[in-house]
């Protein structure tokens, strides 16, 4: 605001006298241009240490919540990573923030798949001798596992599912069983017994919708195995059968009871062949 007046003239005053009166209007501490010295200069501020990646980082920070915090000094969060003080904690004074790297991710190892190996009796073999018809060979199979790391050190691994690549190729072994009667080779038999011989195979024409090649055992039903009543003669003694070679008892059946031996073939037309007769069984063991 500003007023003015002449002064009255006064004797000995050859000139009049202009008084200027200027009223400012008063400023406002939070209207002073930036820079201005005053307690409300600056935005308050919070010193944080931030433990990540190995190292340390310090700052002076304006957010007042830790996520706020970590973003000032250009730390970025994973979905997996973890805070603490967490994330969306208010801020405090002089605060420690502790930042845990956790990554999830798959690896898959591959590994062989050893072979197993196969006996066949043959009827086209000496008693006695062996013959490789079929070599082995090695599958493959790939591991899928689930790995969880902190800080890049892993903290658990855990099989997810196992994919075959190449199945293994079994090796085939033929063992003979060309002996139809008794040799003098023979080891001397503890017992002998006459009994009912049938023949049988493997697949659901023998035995049935639920054949699944497997004996009562556990063994392969297979040329050189036999069901036999175990009450007469016990599971796993080793036999000889006229007209049919060496054998191992192995299976059974509900038609199989007392002095009757079912004998397997590989194909049920040379089983059907068999028809039903009488046979020495030598127990050898």
């Amino acid at each position: 605001m500003v007023s003015s007046a002449w002064a009255r003239k006064r004797p000995g005053c050859h000139w009049g006298v202009l008084l200027v009166l200027v009223t400012l209007p008063a400023v406002r501490a939070d209207e002073r241009p930036t820079g201005a010295a005053g307690p409300q200069s600056a935005a308050a501020t919070t010193a944080v240490r931030v433990r990540v990646d190995g190292k340390t980082l310090t700052g002076k920070v304006r957010a007042t919540d830790v996520a706020s915090a970590l973003d000032e000094l250009g730390v970025k969060l994973s979905a997996l990573d973890r805070v603490a003080p967490p994330a969306g904690a208010a801020l405090p004074k002089g605060a420690a923030i502790v930042v845990t790297r956790v990554q999830r991710r798959e690896v898959i190892e591959s590994r062989p798949v050893p072979f197993g190996r196969e006996f066949q009796y043959s009827e086209e073999l000496r008693a006695g001798l062996r013959r490789t018809v079929k070599e082995g060979q090695e599958g493959k199979q790939e591991r899928v596992y689930e790995v969880w790391c902190r800080d890049g050190k892993e903290t658990l691994r855990k099989l997810v599912r196992e994919n075959p690549v190449e199945p293994p190729q079994n090796e085939v072994v033929l063992i003979g069983a060309l002996q139809t009667s008794v040799s003098r080779a023979m080891p001397r038999p503890r017992k002998v017994i006459v009994m009912e011989a049938t023949g049988y195979s493997p697949g659901p024409q023998s035995c049935g919708k639920y054949a699944n090649g497997r004996t009562a055992t556990g063994l392969r039903a297979q040329y050189g195995v036999v069901a036999v009543d175990p009450r007469i003669i016990p599971f796993g003694t080793r036999l000889f059968v006229e007209g049919y070679g060496y054998a191992i008892a192995a299976d059974t059946g509900s038609a199989i009871k007392g002095k009757k031996i079912d004998l397997c073939h590989a194909t049920h037309q040379t089983a059907l062949a068999v028809g039903r007769r009488k046979a020495k069984v030598y127990l050898l063991d």
